[in-house]
């Protein structure tokens, strides 16, 4: 399945995507670009960096839509970074405006964030891990799959806080279908192949559908009945949402998932509640504090990961509910820890160069753990967030603020499943990149003009940071040798000095300012230009270009049959034609002096001629007219004799 795709008629020679691709995941051929699904990590920098738009990503709007129209339940799981995106400031708004596009109820995510961060720390209480990597990102996740099989070992061996939050829900909902709804690419190819959630919304689909509906999630009112703030229970077993005034629920046995609601009236912040507690001896998330002497496999193993099943009330779980709603911003997962288990340095890494930094030298490190988000500034800033005013910076106040609100709330006693099995294992993905050898990479540096060190640039133009890079590119069918900028830069004006330099005609090019920009050796002679380098030097100075400033001045090219340049004697047809995109006057003169000098003769011929032909004429016309004058004395002589003839003739009849 294609998560990503070009607009073809919009790509086109620009390579931006290339450049800016962090794993050069994009295929460039007949001129365009190409998602290789097998070494895309699909962190959606094209579809960002792209000055033509021309990058889309594949719509689960119809899927969703039609999922809705079955009937059945449909659940949503929502990612905490709504908050920056739809500038609502409790999920009950939310829910409620997801609820009127047909869904019957809806969660955040954090509820299974908190359960991921439980696993983590079951995982750390062990001391196994050299160094530990978190899994929530599956961008990241498939970028150490492919590129980084060596960190796989450090890779925490858990599903992702939508996974989780999927499988909680088929536990309790095992009929329901799930729609997670967030600002990330990586989570369609994710929900596909995890077979828990069965379509993935970004939030510009959310908005769009909201939009198509005319749903509002700032004003959404269901039943007439206002929001609740902060209400995102989910209760095992019911369909409807929660209305009402928010109060605590004492005595009741049914399991409720997923409470982050603040209580109604009195707010205040927690002093120092905001970052994380050492060295307190308090229980760790998800009641999993280490066992002296105990040393139990972590990975597979069918145990509970979220907790015991038992009512709780206002103990550290209800805190870390809320604390896994800083999932979305950079160091949120360290801040989902109630306290931190000891023996590790906590580093949180944002931004796909960073991550390759460090997963380059993962070796070198101990003791580390490595909170690492593909997107700058975590997911507050993913490929699909609606972009609002302030960025992300204001994003990472909001959700702040949110989760601060929130770490002020009780929370009612209740259960969560227990026998949810959450560990993930992520095999290593080889591509069909193959590494070409020492001889193979010079020839086709060669065939590009970089036959020595000296020449290759490394301009990073095509797309690639080295011309080798480029080279392996082209060997493994990614790349295109005419891809070189330089090179074909270079050809390109080899190209054309060549044709102009061995023109039979005169050829020079003018700037806007009227400068020489080129110029060939038979324009010279046409026009007299006696400069030794006449290149940048103003027109005005080395030849009349009285042509040039009327077709300047008329917007058009101008041609002209016939034009004396006095300053040699010569006679050009001249034609002038304005380049207007590219602000250049092309000048060509064909020497058309021996032409000229050819007609003048045949004038001077046919004068000739036509002298020789009216003489010739006139003297036939005077012989003409001698014979005819003798041929009239004669003709009348004749008469008169023939005349005389007669009359003897008829004489003589008579007589006899």
């Amino acid at each position: 399945m294609e998560y990503l795709d070009f607009k073809t008629a919009r790509c086109k020679d620009c390579f931006k995507c290339l450049r800016e691709c962090p794993v050069k995941a994009i295929k460039i051929e007949n001129h365009q670009a190409h998602i290789v699904e097998e070494r895309c990590i699909l962190c959606g920098t094209c579809t960002s960096v792209c000055p033509q738009n021309a990058k889309k990503v594949n719509s689960e709007m119809a899927k969703t839509e039609a999922i809705l129209s079955a009937g059945g339940q449909v659940i949503a799981s929502v990612a905490p970074s709504f908050v920056s995106s739809f500038g609502v400031q409790n999920f009950s708004t939310l829910r409620l405006a997801v609820t009127q596009l047909g869904f019957t109820r809806a969660e955040e995510t954090a509820v299974g964030a908190r359960a991921v961060s439980a696993a983590y720390a079951r995982i750390l209480e062990t001391r196994e891990y050299k160094n530990f990597i978190t899994s929530a990102c599956p961008a990241i996740n498939r970028m150490i799959q492919v590129y980084y099989p060596k960190a796989l070992k450090y890779l925490a061996p858990v599903v992702s806080p939508m996974i989780a939050h999927g499988k909680l829900l088929k536990e309790s909902f095992p009929d329901a279908k799930i729609v997670f709804i967030g600002p990330c690419i990586a989570k369609k190819r994710e929900a596909a192949e995890s077979g828990i959630i069965d379509a993935v919304l970004t939030f510009e689909e959310l908005s769009q559908l909201f939009t198509n509906r005319n749903v509002e999630p700032s004003r959404a009112i269901v039943g007439g009945s206002r929001p609740i703030v902060g209400e995102s229970r989910a209760i095992v077993g019911e369909s409807r949402p929660i209305m009402g005034e928010p109060r605590a629920i004492v005595g009741e046995s049914r399991p409720i998932m997923g409470e982050s609601r603040p209580i109604v009236g009195e707010s205040r912040p927690i002093v120092g509640e905001s970052r994380p507690i050492v060295g307190e001896s308090r229980p760790i998330v998800g009641e999993s504090r280490p066992i002296v002497g105990e040393s139990r496999p972590i990975v597979g193993e069918p145990r509970p990961i979220v907790g015991e099943p038992r009512a709780i009330g206002e103990t550290p779980r209800a805190i870390a509910m809320n604390r896994a709603k800083y999932y979305p911003i950079s160091r949120g997962i360290i801040k989902s820890f109630i306290n931190p288990p000891d023996g590790y340095e906590y580093v949180a890494v944002d931004g796909v160069k960073r991550c390759f930094e460090l997963l380059e030298d993962i070796e070198a490190y101990s003791g580390l753990f490595i909170e690492m988000n593909c997107c700058e500034y975590a997911c507050i800033n993913g490929p699909c967030i609606l972009k609002n005013a302030g960025g992300a910076i204001k994003a990472n106040k909001e959700i702040r603020d949110y989760v601060n609100k929130n770490l002020t709330d009780t929370e009612p006693e209740k259960t969560v499943p227990c026998d949810v099995d959450l560990s993930v294992g992520y095999p290593p993905l080889p591509t069909r990149f193959v590494t070409p050898s020492e001889r193979d990479v010079r020839f086709i540096l060669a065939r590009s003009g970089k036959t020595k060190p000296e020449d290759e640039l490394n301009c990073g133009a095509c797309g690639y940071s080295t011309c080798r890079e480029k080279a392996l590119a082209v060997f493994n069918g990614l790349a295109d040798i005419e891809m070189c900028i330089p090179y074909m830069r270079t050809r390109a004006e080899s190209m054309s000095y060549e044709i102009i330099q061995n023109s039979p005609n005169g050829i020079i090019l003018l700037d806007g300012d009227y400068k020489i920009q080129e110029l060939n050796g038979n324009a010279r002679k046409i026009l007299g230009i006696t400069a030794v380098d006449p290149k940048g030097l103003y027109a005005f100075d080395c030849f009349n270009c009285s042509e040039y400033l009327i077709a300047f001045n008329e917007g058009k090219s101008i041609h002209k049959k016939k034009v004396f340049i006095e300053e040699t004697g010569k006679y050009a047809e001249v034609s002038i034609i304005l380049l207007h995109e590219h602000k250049i006057m092309f000048g060509v003169y064909k020497d058309i002096s021996d032409k000229v000098e050819f007609e003048r003769q045949l004038i001077e011929v046919k004068n000739e001629t036509l002298n020789t032909t009216d003489g010739v004429i006139r003297k036939q016309m005077r012989v003409a007219q001698e014979i005819a004058s003798l041929l009239g004395e004669t003709t009348a002589e004749t008469k008169v004799a023939l005349l005389k003839l007669k009359k003897t003739l008829l004489r003589e009849s008579e007589d006899a």
